[in-house]
């Protein structure tokens, strides 16, 4: 009976038996899921580390919404300032009429959304034609107007092909007074100059059909 204690009063195999225990616990624990005809073994051990794909893909998934959404509101917010006072002042319109005033209000709309089109395509990097925008007698205008808004400088040339989106940008670009130096076309610069152009365009329609004003 003595034999089978320790100093301490313990059973020596009571040490054996947590002695054993506490390597079973040191040990990883490794689980085998049953093979079937689709799959093979997998080998789970719960003492790797959780993959981390999954996590990143959920953070580039966050971040390019945050993107698309901050694109967004600064594309809202450059068409309300198209809208009113810096561009077309709807806002100091004096119809009375609510339903005249919705027509008013569709038609600046448009007109805006072509300036916001214009200034997103000033670089060329959809490869938009033209066609997007204007139709063909009004394309016809753009680059029979390109060469004459060119400069001497390589900066003052038209980089653009036509009959891109991105050439009848950088024409009415000019036309709403870009230098072709420091900061790049707004929309602002858009809508003074397809003003330009709709008063350019039209007396070239009636000098090419020859009919004279009264």
């Amino acid at each position: 009976m003595t034999g089978l204690l320790g100093q301490n009063g313990r059973s020596t195999l009571a040490q054996r038996d947590l002695g054993q225990h506490a390597e079973h616990r040191a040990s990883p624990v490794v689980r085998q899921r049953r093979p079937n005809r689709q799959s093979a073994h997998r080998v789970i051990s719960t003492t790797e580390p959780a993959p981390e794909a999954p996590r990143s893909r959920v953070s580039a998934l966050c971040s390019s919404r945050l993107n698309y959404q901050r694109r967004c509101g600064w594309c809202i917010e450059q068409l309300f300032r198209v809208l009113k006072s810096h561009g077309l002042q709807l806002e100091d319109s004096q119809v009375a009429s609510a339903e005249r005033l919705v027509k008013l209000a569709a038609a600046a709309t448009k007109a805006a959304c072509v300036d916001i089109q214009l200034t997103q395509e000033r670089d060329g990097n959809a490869g938009l034609p033209a066609s997007t925008v204007f139709s063909t007698p009004e394309i016809e205008t753009l680059a029979a107007l390109s060469p004459s808004l060119e400069g001497n400088t390589e900066r003052q040339r038209n980089p653009h092909l036509f009959p891109s989106l991105a050439a009848a940008s950088w024409v009415i670009a000019r036309l709403g007074g870009w230098n072709c130096y420091y900061k790049p076309p707004g929309p602002i610069t858009m809508r003074r100059g397809m003003e330009q152009f709709d008063a350019i365009h039209r007396g070239r329609q009636l000098g090419q059909s020859g009919t004279m004003l009264q």
